[in-house]
């Protein structure tokens, strides 16, 4: 029988991230399931310092982009990315000022 982790709620906390999924496979998970929240907070971080005006607009689709793609590349939980439109996740090009 295959074990099963449930995650939930990391809204961008990358240390909670992996010390759940280090503990999930230390007790022998091998399919996650993800409820939501997980990047949530760290995009909208992103989006928060583009407003203050500490990122570009090109800067700020490049981190998020960075972000989306080593979500998608962790074995872990690029599965749930799977399911998700990734355009969704990422923002609309902005044209330069």
């Amino acid at each position: 029988m295959v074990k099963r982790a449930v995650i939930s709620d990391i809204h961008g906390n990358i240390e909670a991230l992996e010390a759940v999924l280090a503990d999930a496979q230390a007790q022998g998970a091998e399919k996650f399931y993800c409820l939501g929240d997980v990047v949530q907070t760290a995009l909208l971080f992103l989006r928060f310092r583009l407003l203050q005006g500490q990122l570009s607009p090109a800067h700020y689709r490049q981190a998020t982009a960075a972000l989306v793609d080593a979500l998608a590349a962790d074995t872990r939980v690029g599965d749930v990315l799977g399911a998700v439109d990734r355009d969704r996740l990422l923002p609309p090009a902005i044209a330069p000022a």
